[in-house]
């Protein structure tokens, strides 16, 4: 009789009967004990938790005076209201605090419990792995099992419609045991593939095993995998010094569209089933094929890298490591050990995850010395980063798994960094690897500013949560609702963050003219910051998109775009494109148009304008036509036109498609352009996109008086669609529709130069047959000309 804990937060004591059985100090890392000798007929289980706060500092002061030097960073950062030392404890490091959350160090049973009987032996997991040589898959069983005695066991294993037998020798303790391979032909099996890519293809492992009797098995255990292969590419690029950094999925180079995932909420129990397939869902609704579960939180709960799996969606998964340096005594390492075997045999079977990747940003923070602790004793810091990182993480990963790469750190220069023994001089050097960029200051509609990198992990601008969401949090201290009051920068912990937003703002938009400590001044700036967040990201991402074939002095050749970050944790100002609660920002609603399979991506390139056609695919499948107009904002009509069959012959991803010169189209002052691509045979909509050639303000726009009405209801499978008819007097930008309804529109935060548009709204979740008047009553429409009248 065994008990398991999968996994306890953090430092606490188990005790049968009274007795102490075991103890916990790793979030991550299951625990399981043999109970049979200490049961009775009542039992008495206890878990005693100790403070993860006192356990962290008492950990940093025995390290300091047991080995003399300090492990940074020693203190949070003020602007984050945090907790200190959150690296001297095995525990989700944002939980001390982070930049976009709150300081909420937890304490308990996080993952199942429970007790097991067996006669024979335990089976714990099963790992799959599949390799694919000239037209055969070769697919390895292998199980992790533990006995208490010495024993002949009988496994019997499953694929398909075949079975197959095997009697092996377990010893007391945990081992693994790898099966014999199954040889399995290409054309027999269908490949599981990214979204966008092939469909999303599993299979079930069975494994039944018994004791010597063969009689009814002791364990029953199955997993779903997929046959896929992954392969990082880093191999040198012509007219370029550097070398490659992009995923094959089977061979085909993949465009990684997507963003970072940190935890969704600081009490885990809340995090439901349904809450994380609404949030996958609207990634993959979104166009996003990728997501970076990132290294300060978790490693997330079965049920997100099963949606992974069923949904196509890639998963980089950093280790719980980020933004610090680390301990690198006995008792840490083998901790982390356990943690690493653990973590990576739990997730092995999922196709989704291709790749391992050390931590978040230590590497950097050693290389251009963030604390004045790596300044002072850089050349022992730099030796305890090689041991984690190198020496102890690196061969458990390589044992473990065969099947995906493992890089030390992100962002880094991938393979170039063994060469400069872990620490590169510049971790972000475009020519090789990943990088990470934010600037604040420069101007976001200036494609200039944005790197040229191998891959963009990081990137991101950050807004305000929705007011309606605000207004929730804050139902005690209405009065608080204003720009700088004390409420807002609790929830603000990005240092300078709301100087950082207006400044980001009055970039190229009229601040709203009402008083800062009104309640006016406060939702609009919601209103303006998402506009800004989202207009710079998808400036951003469409720059890195737009690089896939392309090299600049000797920069370029994009792989990846990952932008910081999806979803929250709490109703706060953050990075995110999906709020707290699920609902799309105006950033998600753009997501899903620039990271559509087919794109147009229009900027300027100082006197002209360009405009490119970005694709996944390289096809000459569909004959599309492009209409490019220019407009003023005073009046609806057109001031040029053109409309002409594209030549999509080119092999490239990347392809400009038109370029003119603003001089020579003598535009007025205040005006735009807009770009639609159709496809030939339909007249559909492929995609659409524009371009703002002015900057913003009270004086811009005409009132466009806004008028809506509901046009009908209609049932279908996944929830109600309301079609919300608009009516306008003149053109109208960043138009938003807002609801407490639960559900998203087809389309938010949009430009609208027609007298009328139709709407729909898609709920998720069926509500009462008077919904159409609670939707009525409900729903509010905004935009920018309201910002100043």
């Amino acid at each position: 009789m065994r008990l398991t804990f999968e996994g306890i937060d953090t430092v606490a004591s188990i005790f049968v009967n009274g007795i102490c059985i075991a103890k916990s100090s790793n979030m991550f890392a299951s625990l399981s004990v043999p109970v049979h000798s200490l049961l009775i007929s009542n039992n008495i289980l206890e878990v005693k938790f100790e403070s993860p706060t006192l356990y962290a500092k008492n950990q940093s002061d025995l390290y300091l005076n047991k080995f003399g030097y300090k492990i940074p960073p020693v203190v949070a950062p003020p602007a984050q209201h945090g907790r200190d030392h959150p690296n001297f404890i095995r525990k989700e490091q944002c939980s001390f605090s982070w930049d976009w959350g709150p300081s909420v160090p937890t304490i308990g049973i996080w993952q199942p419990a429970y007790l097991e009987m067996s006669d024979t032996v335990f089976l714990d997991k099963i790992k799959v792995s599949t390799f694919l040589q000239n037209g055969t898959w070769t697919l390895i069983y292998e199980i992790i099992v533990e006995s208490f005695v010495k024993q002949q066991i009988h496994i019997l294993y499953q694929f398909l419609n075949s079975e197959w037998n095997e009697v092996h020798d377990v010893v007391e303790g945990v081992q693994l045991i790898k099966l014999s391979p199954i040889v399995v032909k290409d054309e027999s099996v269908n490949k599981w593939w990214p979204t966008g890519y092939g469909g999303q293809y599993l299979y079930t492992a069975i494994v039944d095993v018994y004791d010597s009797s063969l009689s009814v098995p002791a364990i029953h255990k199955e997993v779903k995998f997929g046959f896929r292969t992954v392969e990082l590419v880093e191999e040198p690029i012509e007219n370029s010094e550097g070398l490659s950094f992009y995923f094959k999925i089977n061979g085909q180079p993949i465009f990684l569209k997507g963003a970072n995932w940190i935890p969704a909420d600081s009490f885990q129990e809340d995090v439901t089933d349904y809450r994380l397939e609404e949030l996958m869902t609207s990634a993959k609704m979104a166009n996003i094929n990728a997501l970076r579960v990132w290294g300060g939180g978790i490693y997330e709960k079965d049920k997100f890298y099963q949606l992974a799996d069923e949904q196509g969606i890639l998963i980089w998964q950093d280790l719980m490591f980020a933004v610090a340096l680390y301990p690198v005594n006995e008792e840490f390492l083998q901790s982390v050990s356990q943690e690493i075997s653990y973590q990576t045999r739990r997730l092995h079977h999922h196709p989704s995850i291709i790749a391992w990747s050390g931590n978040n940003e230590n590497e950097a923070a050693i290389a251009q010395s963030w604390w004045d602790e790596v300044k002072t004793n850089r050349e022992r810091l730099t030796t305890d980063y090689g041991k984690l990182y190198a020496d102890t993480i690196k061969p458990i990963i390589e044992s473990e798994d065969k099947t995906r790469p493992y890089f030390l750190s992100s962002p880094s220069n991938g393979n170039e960094n063994v060469a400069e023994k872990y620490i590169a001089k510049n971790p972000q050097d475009e020519r090789f690897g990943d990088v990470h960029f934010y600037d604040y200051k420069k101007d976001c509609w200036d494609p200039d500013t944005f790197p040229k990198p191998r891959f963009a992990s990081e990137y991101g601008y950050q807004s305000y949560p929705s007011f309606q969401l605000l207004e929730e949090v804050s139902w005690k201290m209405k009065d608080q609702l204003y720009w700088n009051s004390s409420l807002m920068f609790h929830r603000q912990h990005h240092a300078n963050g709301n100087m950082e937003i207006e400044a980001f703002v009055r970039q190229h938009f009229e601040l709203p003219r009402s008083s800062k400590n009104t309640t006016l001044y406060l939702s609009m700036m919601v209103y303006l910051s998402q506009i800004v967040q989202s207009l710079c990201i998808k400036y951003e991402s469409e720059h890195y998109r737009r690089l896939q074939d392309t090299l600049i002095d000797g920069k370029g050749h994009t792989m990846g775009a990952l932008y910081w970050q999806l979803n929250d944790i709490w109703p706060g100002p953050s990075w995110s494109s999906l709020e707290y609660n699920g609902q799309w920002k105006i950033l998600h609603y753009d997501v899903e148009k620039f990271f559509a399979p087919t794109s147009l991506s229009a900027y300027r390139n100082k006197d002209s304008i360009v405009v490119n056609i970005v694709r996944d695919h390289i096809s000459n499948e569909k004959k599309l036509l492009c209409n490019i107009s220019f407009h003023d904002w005073k009046e609806f009509g057109i001031l040029w036109n053109k409309t002409w069959l594209l030549d999509l012959s080119s092999n490239q991803h990347s392809i400009e498609i038109f370029q003119k010169s603003i001089t020579e189209l003598q535009l007025p002052e205040s005006s735009y352009m807009t770009a639609q691509l159709m496809d030939f045979e339909t007249g559909d909509v492929v995609s659409s996109t524009e371009l703002f050639l002015s900057n913003f303000s009270g004086d811009t726009l005409k009132n466009p008086n806004i008028k809506w009405r509901i046009d009908r209801t209609q049932r279908k499978e996944n929830g109600v669609d309301f079609d919300v008819i608009l009516s306008l007097d003149a053109p109208s930008a960043f138009v938003w529709l807002d609801t407490p309804n639960r559900g998203r529109f087809r389309e938010n935060g949009i430009l609208i130069n027609t007298p009328t548009r139709r709407i729909s709204f898609l709920s998720y979740h069926e509500k009462s047959n008077n919904q159409k008047v609670d939707f009525m009553e409900n729903v509010t429409v905004k935009s920018l000309y309201n910002v100043w009248h």
